[in-house]
């Protein structure tokens, strides 16, 4: 047997314990289906760890790049240098969708990470290309994208969120613009790159298809679509996460997300952490 099929698991009728078929040892055909189902299932969990292992270094990688990188490494820095007691955040709403990644909750927990990887899964398709980044909110993203973009148009609806961006990010070749997403102005195909983190869950349930219409559409052909959010397997637990943020109107399954980017996007992937996706136009 091939070493690939031995590391996925040996799905063969012989590892699922079924002996060879001749004279008088014979397998019911019933046991027989049940353990290949089970042996099925069994090489699927294998091949699905394996996936989850192989994403899980790759976004490590990038993580790994982005702070060490010359390029990036002094705008995380800066970035994650921000905290909660900075005047310059005093009066702004800072609560969770607001957050910045140097807070000392997410320093502690380790979430930054999280945060920050998000960015650096965007950053690997924005060099040199032209990033909306939407839904920028404080910006922090925006200014990274900055380091690596030939130009990054950073949209929000909340003018505080604008104001405080450019206070607090020099970027050189950023506009923070204040604006609704679900009609930008901007031209058909435009962009290279659209940045969607932690953005689709604040829309209702029937304003999702047209912000992923209107992404579709100032997409040039080729164009890549990331973004991140929580998709969880059932419309339940998606519904019951919903009810604990009221910010949050419509939390998408993960067959939702990838049917609603099917039906818009000629490539689409949803890593299998259910935390990131990528489309291509």
């Amino acid at each position: 047997m091939p070493e690939s099929d031995q590391r996925r698991g040996r799905f063969s009728t012989e590892s699922a314990g079924l002996m060879a078929a001749g004279p008088g040892n014979a397998a019911p055909a019933g046991r027989v289906r049940r353990l290949l189902d089970q042996a099925r299932r069994k090489a699927g969990g294998l091949v699905s760890h394996w996936d989850r292992s192989r994403e899980r270094r790759y976004l490590q990688r990038l993580l790994d790049d982005l702070m060490t990188a010359p390029a990036t490494r002094e705008r995380v820095d800066l970035v994650l240098s921000v905290g909660r007691d900075d005047p310059r955040l005093q009066g702004v709403d800072v609560r969770e969708e607001r957050a910045l990644p140097g807070y000392e909750e997410f320093r502690t927990s380790g979430w930054w990470k999280i945060m920050l990887t998000r960015y650096a899964l965007g950053l690997s398709y924005c060099r040199d290309r032209c990033v909306l980044d939407s839904c920028c909110g404080l910006g922090w993203g925006s200014f990274l994208a900055d380091a690596v973009a030939k130009r990054v148009i950073a949209v929000d609806q909340d003018p505080e969120a604008i104001k405080l961006a450019l206070k607090l990010w020099p970027g050189r070749r950023t506009d923070y613009v204040r604006g609704s997403v679900l009609s930008l102005g901007l031209a058909d195909q435009s962009v290279d790159v659209v940045l969607a983190m932690e953005s689709i869950e604040h829309f209702a349930r029937e304003d999702i298809p047209r912000f992923l219409d209107e992404i579709r559409r100032v997409l040039k052909p080729g164009g890549r679509l990331i973004g991140s959010s929580e998709f969880p397997e059932t419309r339940r637990t998606a519904a019951a996460r919903a009810v604990h943020n009221p910010l949050h109107l419509y939390i998408l399954t993960g067959e939702e997300i990838k049917d609603l980017l099917k039906a818009r996007f000629k490539r689409h992937h949803l890593f299998r952490n259910r935390l990131f996706f990528t489309a291509r136009a």
